[in-house]
């Protein structure tokens, strides 16, 4: 004699279980909606944070941060912000920066191992040891870096991502093409998931007008001479004078600034 096995009736959790797996990607139930917005709500309160407090780090030496417009290329501009405080000049801005970059990389894609390539391999180096490293990047190789570099955020479409800028390599490019030192100043949570009550940890690093990493212990803000940028929540913004025109607390940039 044979059992008939008849099916079973769904409960309402197989049904919910079932549905979430059939959704689409473009498809988001309230709570996934509700997630995502508590989940950017943290991240714009911990970027407020990170804000106020490099402001008032800073206002003790009659500087703020100034404004970066750029979303995606942010260290490009800022750089650029300062080369034109530093050299008294108007000319550069955040495409001048990676038109050089890429002008500089072509150059060592031309030139043999003898001569001045062999004190830039370095940069070569640097570019695919990161890609090593940091799969977030978004270039694929020294090739893709040479022909993406020269592009800016705001030229590409919104699923094409432009090539970051990293102070540990085209900074101290610049560093040494424009023969100016550079004072990066990293504010950060050591833990963010308790950014309410901890105090954010700030870090200095100094770089010589050659590229080289300097060794100084503390920052001297009485010179003017010094391309100086605050990095915080993955963005980059320019040390300004308060008296400069645009001495305004930058606003909360948005998600995936360069």
């Amino acid at each position: 004699q044979q059992l008939s096995h008849k099916p079973k009736k769904p409960t309402a959790s197989m049904v919910s279980a079932k549905t979430q797996n059939n959704l689409s990607p473009k498809e988001k139930t309230q709570d996934d909606i509700q997630y995502t917005i508590s989940k950017e709500n943290k991240i714009a309160a911990r970027t407020q944070k990170l804000i106020i407090f490099a402001n008032q780090y800073l206002q003790q030496y009659n500087r703020t941060l100034g404004k970066v417009r750029e979303v995606g290329d942010c260290f490009f501009s800022a750089f650029a912000q300062q080369l034109n405080v530093v050299k008294n000049s108007v000319e550069y801005h955040a495409a001048i920066l990676r038109r050089e970059c890429a002008k500089h990389a072509q150059q060592i894609n031309k030139t043999d191992s003898s001569g001045w390539l062999a004190e830039s391999l370095w940069f070569k180096t640097a570019v695919e040891q990161d890609k090593k490293t940091n799969r977030s990047l978004h270039y694929n190789s020294w090739s893709g870096y040479t022909h993406k570099i020269n592009k800016m955020q705001t030229a590409l479409d919104e699923k094409t991502f432009a090539v970051d800028g990293r102070p540990d390599i085209e900074g101290r490019y610049f560093c040494k093409h424009y023969k100016v030192p550079f004072h990066l100043i990293n504010i950060q949570f050591l833990n963010s998931d308790k950014y309410q009550q901890e105090t954010p940890h700030i870090d200095h690093r100094f770089y010589n007008n050659n590229g080289s990493i300097k060794n100084q212990s503390k920052p001297d803000y009485k010179k003017n001479s010094v391309v100086r940028l605050v990095c915080y929540a993955n963005h980059f913004a320019p040390v300004i004078l308060k008296s400069e025109r645009s001495s305004q607390i930058v606003t909360t940039p948005q998600l995936n600034t360069g």
